[in-house]
């Protein structure tokens, strides 16, 4: 009964930390200084394919879900909600004006800095969750756990190869993009640090388990 006990707290953890990792990356789009490396892929496919930014980050998520399934990382239900609520988030704020352009250079790496800042938090929250990383992050897991390399180093390793794939796309690399890309895996390594949290060390709950004990009894 445990599991089923923790679910609504832990659920709720979950969409918050996706919530704020749309907010993060809204605002480092918004900053207008440089996309952060994802949404340069994102933006630079959303222009060839004429969606808009949220939803194509719902269909690129869905093909690096399918990445990661191949090297074996476990699907949760942390990996299908946050596939689809991050994009929904993400264009709710920003096709509503929720978090308005930058209005020249300092505030705009003011905001860069605070999104990737809140992005480090986000994926402490929603990974924590137990539910499973999401698409990106699992990808970001699955590179440390078969490589050895730290979550820093490896989550520099997909931002740079993400942006340069993106950049050949049309999306917009700026100074903040080499900020980004600099900066995210610290971000994101001593946030977890901060909370004695180790992803790529921690077994996820998997999609099967969680139906399991939602909808029958647990033993």
């Amino acid at each position: 009964m445990r599991l089923r006990k923790e679910f609504p707290k832990r659920f709720a953890k979950l969409i918050f930390g996706l919530f704020l990792f749309a907010v993060a990356a809204s605002l480092t789009i918004q900053a207008k200084v440089g996309f952060d490396p994802w949404d340069v892929f994102h933006v630079g496919l959303a222009g060839k394919l004429g969606f808009r930014i949220g939803f194509t980050n719902i269909i690129v998520g869905l093909v690096v879900l399918i990445i990661t399934a191949i090297f074996k990382e476990k699907i949760g239900l942390g990996s299908i909600v946050n596939m689809f609520l991050v994009g929904i988030f993400m264009d709710l704020l920003l096709y509503n004006g929720v978090i308005p352009p930058s209005n020249g250079p300092i505030s705009g790496y003011i905001m860069l800095i605070s999104g990737i800042i809140i992005m480090g938090f986000a994926s402490y929250f929603y990974i924590s969750a137990g539910f499973g990383s999401g698409p990106r992050d699992s990808l970001m897991v699955a590179i440390a756990r078969n490589t050895k390399l730290s979550i820093g180093a490896s989550r520099f390793i997909l931002e740079a190869s993400v942006t340069a794939v993106g950049y050949f796309l049309g999306g917009m690399v700026g100074p903040g993009t080499l900020i980004f890309v600099i900066l995210i895996g610290p971000s994101v390594h001593y946030v977890f640090m901060l909370f004695h949290y180790a992803p790529h060390r921690i077994k996820n709950e998997g999609l099967n388990e969680t139906l399991s004990y939602l909808i029958k009894k647990e033993k």
